[in-house]
């Protein structure tokens, strides 16, 4: 059943109690044909009217420059978070295809240097040989370019 005319009067001069009120606005809810009503009828019997100046005054402070500089500011802002988050989306894909390619290319076995038999059997803490951070430094490095270069090799035939 539909809101009556007696109830939208009592709920524009406030007279109605909370439990009708909640009651009205619970149907209003769920009926869009009354909500509808509602509201044309709110427009053709509305008494309160904008000032006249009001549309005057609005005009002259959107076209200020302050609030102009402010909508300026926040589209670049928009913009440039855009651009940022679109730069380090593309900095982490291109070193994500970077590990890839380079990393699959690495043969981790070689890399560390094979103990004596003799030594293995040994139960102390072993140091390796000072010239051992710098054979393993110049193998992995030779791997990763080899790596580099096969990416590099893959990208030119990929975009021939």
């Amino acid at each position: 059943m539909h809101i009556t005319e007696k109830d939208k009067e009592a709920f524009k001069n406030s007279t109605m109690t909370t439990n009708q009120v909640i009651a009205f606005l619970e149907h209003l809810d769920h009926c869009s044909f009354c909500l509808q009503e509602l509201a044309e009828n709110e427009e053709k019997h509305s008494s309160v009217s904008a000032p006249a100046y009001l549309k005057h005054q609005i005009l002259n402070a959107a076209s200020s420059p302050e609030i102009q500089a402010s909508k300026a500011v926040r589209n670049t802002s928009y913009r440039m978070q855009r651009i940022l988050y679109s730069l380090r989306t593309t900095a982490g894909l291109i070193m994500a295809l970077f590990l890839l390619f380079s990393i699959g290319q690495v043969d981790f076995s070689t890399l560390s240097p094979a103990l004596p038999k003799s030594q293995s059997k040994q139960t102390a803490v072993n140091r390796p040989s000072p010239n051992y951070l710098d054979d393993f430094s110049q193998q992995f490095n030779r791997s990763l370019s080899a790596g580099t270069n096969n990416f590099i090799k893959s990208l030119n035939e990929f975009f021939k």
